[in-house]
């Protein structure tokens, strides 16, 4: 038991998942006053519930290659927490620092399957901290990092697939009015920007061939 957990504490560093949550959510129950963010874009998407199902894979698609990588390569994983959480903890800080939210979540009505996964979703994740989006920053920086160093970044049906959960993943942000195109678009960039930030200051150091 003991060679096991040296070999796989590592993997401790997954809980900042929880102390990132945490962040998110006392930020949001926190009565700022809050800037709308809002485009023409945004009134011009229709709401199509059916996109809940990307949107709630979400929950599964960031934690799930974090936690394969770390069960086999060491260096990758440390390079998906810093490329993650560097950026989820500046997103914290701009809720903070600028408080945000939306205004023009529908009304869901249908009794469909996807209507009162919807309803579920509304109900337990208020329209706050949207800019720039964590389920864009989240997802793009998983399939980013996975992909563009360490073992993985060879298998090309592994990011065919990564990549087009991502694509659908971002699309569900809008199309279930959860955010604003704006606050994707920011959340996407702001992934690609700080996986090259790190990506570069890691390449720098020689971080591949260093031993862990």
């Amino acid at each position: 038991m003991k060679k096991i957990f040296a070999e796989y504490r590592h993997l401790l560093w997954m809980l900042l998942f929880a102390t990132a949550g945490l962040g998110y959510f006392l930020i949001a129950a926190l009565p700022f006053k809050r800037v709308l963010i809002h485009s023409n874009i945004d009134d011009m998407i229709p709401f199509m519930p059916f996109f809940i199902v990307p949107y709630i894979l979400w929950y599964i698609y960031v934690p799930l290659p974090i936690f394969i990588v770390g069960l086999k390569d060491k260096r990758n994983f440390f390079y998906q927490i810093i490329s993650l959480f560097s950026g989820v903890y500046f997103c914290l800080l701009i809720f903070a620092l600028f408080p945000n939210a939306i205004d023009f979540r529908p009304d869901v009505s249908g009794n469909d399957v996807f209507s009162l996964m919807c309803r579920i979703i509304f109900s337990n994740d208020t329209p706050v901290n949207v800019f720039p989006s964590l389920h864009c920053y989240e997802a793009a920086s998983v399939h980013f990092s996975t992909f563009t160093f360490g073992k993985y970044r060879h298998k090309k049906v592994l990011r065919a697939i990564s990549a087009v959960m991502l694509v659908l993943i971002i699309l569900s942000t809008v199309f279930v009015k959860q955010h604003s195109v704006i606050d994707a678009v920011a959340g996407t960039l702001l992934a690609a920007i700080v996986d090259f930030a790190v990506l570069k200051i890691m390449r720098r150091r020689n971080y591949d061939n260093q031993s862990i």
